[in-house]
């Protein structure tokens, strides 16, 4: 006879057979996650078997079999979560950066698609960990930190996220206040206060052409700002900004930058829960941009200073070169600038889809053609950038941004139309202008619907619009753009219709200090557009059009540039 206890390992031996042998769907998605859990915690704590790569990237399978049983449940965001703490704990073991990025990867991946999950603030606090203790990047760091303390207050990662970033602030308080009497001044206000409370104060730059600082608040506040000039033995710019009401958790005063203009900020109470910030320059900018930013709320201040200019000899192929007598108002053409490099744009992304119809997501679209478009403009020398390479949310306003800051010299946004008549259809493409055609004015209005802009907020866009938006540059681009693509097209897609250059007031093109277009590829609710913009080779064929219409409008810019 079988003794009792060879017959319980029997069936617990069979009983584990049957369940790897069982269809999928036979298994419930619970059953599948409590299997994958045990078997993650038990290889934790067994290191002759952790220190092998492929027991966790068998467990690793085990977690996805979960995900994929159905990617909306419960279920399927603890299984991204252990997809993260997997790749986690074998980075621990290998050492290997890339395993910690996809650990990053499975963990954003909890936060993209389910933002109201219990265990979504803890997948933001692992990856402020594995920034800071592995990466060695305190700034990303201190970033997701923020996230949860702005927006999953009521979560279990609270504290700890707070006492992070206590600690993370008296670490850079350490290394910017040498002396002792400074760092007892520093007061740590109450974050559950009622006013919005200034936390961080960071800055970064490009270069010495552009400088940006970047304060964080804990909620919405108000702001105004201005640039002062004092004449003493060398001409001084003192930049202030107001925010109210507010206070501030730490008095960061008088601090070093090295820059080459910008010199020092000093941040104190200019009135009662009235904080002012000042930003000492020793020349004045050539341009100043200041915008309000959501999720964390951040006030970003853009300066941007003009190269100097080279007063040696000029160079030998322009020396004794005739006067040139030009025949154009574009600026472009007058200054014979020529084209380098050229920042793409994909609409929409992350939880904005853009336009949706029978299971096509314009966001998807847009960044297909982006990584098409980029591709053919890269093989035929043109430096490329992207305002996203993955599913990622931008606000309009930090794309038109990102081009200033990298200096592109062309902007092209892509999108995707959509129309409750069927029958409309076509490519059509933008520039930067206020119009009264209706279509228009409806297309601006769909792509401008995430902008949280007042009517108050007119004067400023009126500003922008007229002094720092290329409008007659942008027109030019976008009419020579429109015709090489036009001829291109006709010559492989005869039926394709051509809607033409049409102006409507995008926000994403506001303040682009570079020539500017919007294209809308095609209406996704139409069947046949729709049918085209799912096939990547006619993706391929706009995009050699839109290489040609580029290459033809570097012609003309040296054409008017050279004529006498």
């Amino acid at each position: 006879m079988l003794k009792r206890h060879h017959i319980i390992t029997l069936i617990t031996v069979l009983a584990t057979f049957l369940i790897y042998s069982l269809p999928l769907n036979a298994i419930s998605q619970r059953q599948l996650f409590s299997n994958a859990w045990h078997n993650f915690h038990r290889l934790e704590k067994n290191p002759s078997r952790a220190k092998y790569r492929s027991s966790w990237l068998k467990l690793k399978k085990q977690f996805q079999r979960v995900y994929r049983q159905n990617p909306r449940s419960s279920f399927a965001a603890k299984s991204l979560y252990y997809l993260g703490r997997t790749y986690e704990e074998l980075a621990r073991r290998s050492n290997i950066k890339n395993d910690f990025y996809q650990a990053l990867h499975y963990y954003q991946r909890v936060v993209n698609q389910f933002p109201h999950h219990r265990w979504t603030d803890d997948a933001i606090f692992r990856r402020a960990v594995i920034y800071k203790k592995y990466l060695k990047d305190s700034v990303n760091s201190y970033s997701e930190l923020l996230k949860i303390v702005h927006k999953y207050s009521n979560g279990d990662m609270y504290k700890k996220a707070q006492k992070e970033l206590q600690n993370l602030d008296k670490k850079y308080i350490q290394t910017h206040f040498k002396s002792r009497k400074i760092r007892k001044k520093i007061i740590t206000q109450n974050i559950r206060n009622k006013l919005s409370r200034l936390v961080n104060i960071r800055y970064a730059k490009n270069n010495n052409q552009t400088f940006r600082i970047v304060a964080d608040f804990s909620k919405k506040i108000k702001y105004c700002y201005n640039l002062l000039t004092y004449q003493k033995l060398k001409e001084i710019f003192k930049f202030y900004i107001d925010f109210f009401p507010c206070q501030i958790s730490q008095k960061i005063k008088n601090i070093h930058i090295n820059h080459k203009y910008v010199d020092s900020f000093t941040l104190g109470y200019y009135q009662p829960a009235h904080p002012r910030l000042v930003i000492n320059i020793n020349k004045h900018p050539e341009n100043i941009n200041v915008f309000a930013l959501n999720s964390p709320y951040r006030i970003v201040m853009d300066f941007m200073f003009q190269q100097a200019k080279n007063h040696g000899k000029p160079h030998n192929v322009f020396f004794k070169r005739p006067k040139l007598q030009l025949t154009t108002n574009n600026i472009f053409e007058q200054l014979g600038l020529s084209i380098h490099t050229i920042m793409i744009d994909p609409g929409h992304g992350g939880h904005d889809p853009g336009a949706k119809y029978h299971g096509i997501m314009e966001k998807d679209i847009n960044l297909k053609m982006a990584r098409i478009l980029g591709y053919i403009l890269s093989k035929h020398g043109y430096n490329v950038l992207y305002t996203r390479t993955k599913d990622k949310y931008l606000t309009l306003q930090e794309r038109a941004q990102m081009a200033n800051l990298l200096h592109a010299d062309l902007f092209i946004s892509i999108h995707c139309n959509a129309n409750p008549k069927r029958y409309i259809n076509g490519l059509e493409i933008y520039y930067l202008n206020f119009t009264k055609n209706k279509e228009a004015i409806r297309i601006a209005a769909r792509e401008n619907a995430s902008v949280n802009k007042k009517i108050s907020d007119l004067r400023f866009i009126l500003a922008d619009l007229l002094i720092n938006s290329k409008i007659n540059e942008s027109a030019d681009f976008a009419r020579i753009l429109n015709t090489s693509l036009k001829n291109y097209l006709r010559r492989h897609y005869p039926g394709f219709r051509n809607n033409g250059v049409k102006k409507a007031p995008f926000y994403v093109l506001l303040g682009t200090q570079m020539p500017s277009i919007l294209i809308e590829l095609g209406y996704l609710s139409n069947s046949k557009d729709r049918h085209l913009l799912a096939n990547p080779n006619f993706l391929s064929r706009i995009a050699y059009g839109i290489l040609k219409g580029i290459q033809n409008y570097q012609k003309q810019i040296q054409i008017y540039a050279w004529k006498e």
